[in-house]
């Protein structure tokens, strides 16, 4: 439960502040894993596949390799300040 503090400050409760740090530590795994293989990655990985399970998308590995970490970083900014 937030309480009010001097001068009609909102405090965050102690667990807003563990699930930050849990938070950033995700983020900052996903981020040291992407880097770490991005080098053996190939230049095309496949990104969808068709009911019958063929593959039917590729991507970049570039895009591949940034895009689970921006997505976190972006969800992760929204709720952190837009909640």
């Amino acid at each position: 439960m937030d309480s009010i503090g001097n001068g009609g400050k909102i405090t965050p409760p102690a667990s807003y502040r563990a699930t930050t740090i849990i938070a950033l530590v995700i983020i900052g795994l996903q981020i040291a894993v992407a880097t770490g293989t991005y080098p053996f990655l190939p230049s095309t990985i496949p990104s969808h596949w068709d009911a019958a399970g063929n593959v039917n998308g590729y991507m970049h590995k570039l895009a591949n390799a940034v895009l689970i970490p921006l997505l976190s970083i972006g969800i992760f900014l929204h709720y952190a300040f837009c909640w």
